[in-house]
């Protein structure tokens, strides 16, 4: 996709004191007539929410075209086929499609605004997906994979044969936006399965390191080419980044981000803690010693943000050198 970005976009942007530009997904582009929904709530001020039976096939498209800004409020990023879960889904988008919706748990979604004509639903402003990312990349990568399941090829699978239940949730309030989308983030993905680490994922700070992590370049090494330091801010990050990728685009992303110098959100933890000389908690365990170093580094965080710029990414790079070696 190829968009234009002039002066004056950045412009609007930085004076509607949003990080990023509005996503207004217009349905009617794969749908001709927008989608049916059922309002679901007693209305307040804050919320209005809706239930939906979102067709697979319009997911897909959306995912396509939209990728991983949908699920900037998710907790986790495609974790691949390798566990039991993901491969659960493939196997009944394969095997029993019509059986998708009854089987699945959905989508919990939030928007900011919809337009709607004669009950159904047109276009929807900041769709995010903050439960059901594994459910939304799971659809869209299925039919794209090499392979098969005994005769089926993964590339027959037939998604306008799939249906998946969204809980579609509208905060028209732009002041309290992004605190009730983490809220109901929160909330939606708590059950056993999901780890503390992930749980966090949404924090300023940890949105901070990935972007210093994106941007910053370290000196050359030993192979004299510059790189970067790669921080998943939510699990699986790096795998799905070069997963689309051909053999070259891959090559290139591996020499720009290695994957020795892949770190998550526990290693953080863990190289700085060491670092504020606490091995006690260090010894905890990896989520254990996250929760407590979190504690205290969103109240710094919330304190001064400032402290926590370049010159804090680079010191916490040197961190992971020091503790590594």
């Amino acid at each position: 996709v190829y968009d234009v970005w002039d002066i004056s976009r950045r412009a609007r942007i930085f004076n509607s004191g949003k990080s990023k530009e509005d996503i207004i997904i217009d349905f009617t582009q794969f749908v001709d007539d927008g989608i049916n929904f059922l309002p679901a709530f007693i209305k307040t001020s804050d919320v209005t929410s809706n239930l939906l039976v979102f067709p697979g096939e319009l997911l897909a498209n959306i995912y396509d075209k939209y990728g991983d800004r949908l699920l900037e409020q998710n907790v986790r990023t495609f974790l691949q086929f390798r566990g039991g879960v993901n491969k659960g889904i493939r196997n009944t988008l394969m095997n029993e499609p019509e059986m998708f919706f009854a089987y699945n748990n959905g989508l919990t979604v939030t928007a900011e605004e919809l337009k709607i004509n004669d009950n159904k639903i047109l276009s929807a402003k900041n769709l995010q997906i903050v439960n059901g990312g594994q459910t939304t990349s799971s659809i869209y990568f299925a039919k794209r994979d090499k392979g098969s399941i005994g005769d089926l090829n993964y590339a027959d699978i037939e998604l306008d044969k799939i249906s998946v239940q969204m809980k579609l949730n509208v905060i028209e309030d732009t002041d309290i936006a992004e605190d009730m989308k983490s809220k109901i983030s929160e909330y939606a993905n708590t059950q056993n399965n999901i780890q503390t680490a992930d749980l966090v994922s949404n924090h300023p700070f940890h949105k901070k390191l990935e972007d210093l992590s994106r941007r910053i370049q370290m000196p050359a090494g030993e192979t004299g080419i510059p790189s970067k330091w790669f921080y998943e801010r939510t699990r699986g990050q790096y795998n799905v980044k070069i997963r689309g990728y051909s053999s070259a685009q891959k090559k290139r992303f591996q020499v720009e981000y290695p994957s020795k110098q892949k770190f998550v959100k526990t290693d953080m933890a863990k190289f700085e803690n060491t670092w504020r000389l606490k091995p006690w908690e260090v010894k905890k365990g990896a989520q254990a010693n996250l929760k407590l170093l979190g504690q205290v580094i969103s109240k710094e965080f919330e304190k001064d943000e400032d402290k926590f710029k370049e010159p804090f990414y680079k010191d916490l790079i040197a961190k992971a050198i020091l503790f590594k070696n």
